[in-house]
């Protein structure tokens, strides 16, 4: 169909040109059934030609293409916060061919997947965004970056690479945060072209190779710990667990606290950084962390 469009209408614009396109309001916009979408000037078409084209295309809204609030404030075009920001919550970052066609299939896919309310915003042609409410805090981590990416691909056919991040809070510097979520991600797809998926935290063990690169040990300690920073106690448990081998038993007698005290600080920790400290693969890159910000001095 869409060569029978080309030749039948030789002035309707394809998607991928429509940045060539300098009076948008002086088109209508229409979705082919394969998902393609084009744009017809206004004056081109005759009442029969439009209504032929109703007929047998979807009209596309220009003003679906339009910044969202989400994507005006994470790309700097406006320091206006988001009205609705859940808290906490978590970004999903997907990338691949044309995602935008497939935005309202890829957002259904996703809710039925989290089953929660959810925000996607659109942040270019192959870019999307997902803002993911992450309010539970006696609620497992269940997502599988491989099972979502195989899942996107059996429901929608979108080849999409997915990074999920850590949990974010709203009083952050969350613009600040996407930046070096995107950054983490780029990074990621560069070291491992062939990979589709990336789980919490992922990135945390090439912290170290992105250090003095993108960003700099400070600014990553702070992605990793986020709003932990600010609490002493909490921060000298950790790292206490950490140089006791993630032995509960031993922190407990180093620090003179009842183990159910010690349990409830993990805890603590677990839900403030949305993942699980008692699992080597976390342990690992924020103990290097620790250790190359403080030293000796934090325990």
């Amino acid at each position: 169909m869409y060569n029978d469009i080309i030749s039948l209408f030789p002035e309707a614009v394809p998607e991928e040109q429509w940045k060539e396109i300098t009076q948008p309001g002086q088109h209508l916009y229409y979705m082919l059934p394969d998902g393609t979408q084009m744009a017809f000037p206004i004056h081109s078409l005759s009442t029969r030609e439009k209504q032929l084209l109703e007929t047998v295309l979807t009209p596309v809204s220009q003003s679906s293409r339009e910044d969202s609030p989400w994507a005006s404030y994470l790309q700097a075009k406006s320091d206006t916060l988001p009205e609705q920001i859940p808290n906490p919550f978590r970004f999903l970052f997907l990338e691949g061919s044309s995602l935008y066609r497939w935005k309202n299939d890829i957002y259904d896919t996703l809710l039925e997947y989290y089953q929660r309310s959810l925000i996607l915003t659109v942040l270019g042609d192959e870019k999307l965004l997902a803002v993911i409410p992450d309010d539970d805090s006696d609620e497992e981590e269940v997502f599988e970056a491989q099972e979502l990416s195989s899942l996107l691909m059996g429901d929608t056919m979108v080849d999409a690479s997915v990074y999920y991040g850590r949990k974010v809070y709203r009083s952050e510097n969350i613009r600040l945060i996407y930046q070096q979520e995107q950054e983490m991600f780029s990074f990621l797809q560069e070291q491992q072209p062939s990979r589709r998926s990336f789980a919490p935290f992922e990135a945390l063990p090439c912290i170290h190779l992105m250090e003095n690169t993108r960003c700099s040990k400070k600014e990553l300690l702070h992605y990793a710990l986020g709003s932990l920073e600010q609490d002493e106690e909490l921060m000298h448990t950790l790292y206490t667990f950490f140089l006791e081998n993630l032995n509960s038993s031993a922190t407990a007698k180093r620090l003179h606290l009842h183990r159910n005290t010690l349990k409830y600080r993990l805890d603590k920790v677990t839900d403030r950084l949305g993942i699980d400290v008692k699992q080597f693969l976390h342990a690992a890159p924020l103990f290097l962390l620790l250790q190359a910000q403080y030293g000796s001095g934090i325990a």
